[in-house]
């Protein structure tokens, strides 16, 4: 009898009224299961949906197989909830059913599969989001960026320092958002070039927190340049994490 099948075995015997109730639980889990996955087995889509919606709010890993299977279904609303689920219930073993799905003629369905792939956080479809930031719609790239910098996998810094000169002003927020997360200073030069040169607000401001994010002296160099710009808010913010950052050295 291995240790950890001796403690459980302990604590049987130790509380056994806790040990009813786990069993209980467990129990009453599957039962969700198993009725949920017979309306996965209805014709009705909306059925089939609240029935996915259920099982990810469940968040056991047993109903896996189930959510992989909903995401064959030929209604795309379908296949995207299985999606959000699987997320939803955080397990890695869904990555390689999600991946394939970031090549979906449908852009909704190439969008919720980048940001399910970001919620698991696995590194494992980093190449394939990375691949993703040179496809055709801004919406599913923005999205690859966002996904990347939620799981932070070094070996996306350099295309997510590509992304920072997309013609798109959201793929370039969310890229800038991603490398702060990542806090790599290769990617210093590019956010201060944004960071002085790019027309939106909104991107400059994402910038110079990624700046501050990342730190060292070369962020704050890099910081200077704002304490002008023309957005109030990105000059107090500049000032504010400059001020922060001269405090560590």
């Amino acid at each position: 009898m291995s240790m950890i099948t001796t403690i459980l075995a302990s604590l049987f015997f130790l509380n056994p009224q806790a040990a009813a109730q786990e069993q209980n639980r467990e129990q009453a889990t599957l039962q969700v299961i198993k009725e949920q996955a017979a309306r996965l087995r209805s014709g009705d889509s909306e059925q089939k949906r609240n029935a996915i919606i259920a099982l990810g709010a469940l968040g056991d890993p047993k109903a896996l197989s189930y959510l992989t299977d909903a995401m064959k279904d030929s209604d795309e609303a379908v296949k995207a909830a299985a999606i959000d689920a699987l997320a939803q219930i955080g397990d890695t073993r869904a990555v390689g059913d999600i991946i394939p799905f970031l090549k979906d003629r449908k852009v909704f369905l190439r969008k919720t599969a980048a940001f399910a792939l970001g919620e698991l956080g696995d590194s494992s479809s980093s190449s394939a989001l990375q691949l993703a930031l040179a496809e055709p719609d801004a919406e599913v790239r923005a999205a690859a960026a966002t996904a990347l910098g939620m799981i932070k996998d070094p070996a996306s810094v350099q295309p997510l320092i590509k992304a920072l000169r997309d013609k798109d002003e959201f793929v370039r927020r969310e890229a800038a958002r991603a490398l702060g997360l990542l806090k790599n200073e290769d990617a210093i030069p590019e956010l201060a070039r944004l960071l002085e040169q790019d027309s939106s607000i909104d991107v400059r401001r994402e910038a110079a927190l990624a700046l501050g994010a990342i730190g060292g002296k070369s962020a704050i160099a890099a910081m200077q340049s704002a304490l002008d710009d023309e957005d109030a808010f990105v000059r107090e913010l500049a000032w504010e994490l400059l001020k922060s950052l001269k405090e560590q050295f």
